[in-house]
C-alpha cells in the first residue's frame, strides 16, 4: 500500500469513528439523563416513604451521603488551623509547572536557549487536517 493509500483508509476510519461518536455521543446523553431522573424520582420516593435502603433481586440502593469540606471564611479557616498546629501543613510550597512550560517554551522560541536543568523532548506525530 502506498502512503496515499494507507491515507486515505485513515481518513475512512477517522469519518467512521467521529460518525459513530456523533451517533452514541447523543444516544449516551440521553441514557445518562434518563438515569439521572430515575434516580431523583427513585430517591424521592424513598425518603418520602422513610425508607434508606431499598432491596431488589438485583441489588441494594441506598440514600448515602458525601461530606466534603468547604471554605467559607479564610481567615477563620487559617485561625482554627492555626490553634491546632496545623495551618503550616496546609501551605505547602509548589512547582508550577504550568507556568515553567510556558516561560521555557517562549525562551526557546524567542532566544533558542534552554533553561539550565531541563532538556527538550521532541515527540513526533502525524497530524491530520480536512481540506475545506
Amino acid at each position: 500500500m502506498t502512503i496515499i493509500e494507507i491515507a486515505k483508509k485513515l481518513n475512512e476510519q477517522r469519518s467512521k469513528i467521529d460518525k459513530l461518536k456523533e451517533k452514541h455521543g447523543t444516544e449516551m446523553q440521553e441514557q445518562m439523563f434518563l438515569k439521572e431522573e430515575l434516580q431523583m424520582q427513585l430517591m424521592a420516593a424513598m425518603k418520602e416513604q422513610g425508607m434508606k435502603t431499598v432491596g431488589t433481586e438485583q441489588n441494594t440502593i441506598s440514600i448515602a451521603q458525601k461530606k466534603t469540606p468547604k471554605v467559607v471564611d479564610q481567615s477563620k479557616l487559617d485561625a482554627d488551623l492555626e490553634q491546632r498546629g496545623l495551618l503550616e501543613d496546609m501551605y505547602v510550597k509548589k512547582f508550577d509547572t504550568i507556568r515553567f512550560k510556558s516561560v521555557a517554551n517562549n525562551l526557546l522560541k524567542d532566544t533558542g536557549e534552554v533553561l539550565d536543568g531541563t532538556d527538550i523532548e521532541v515527540t513526533e506525530y502525524i497530524s491530520i487536517r480536512n481540506k475545506k
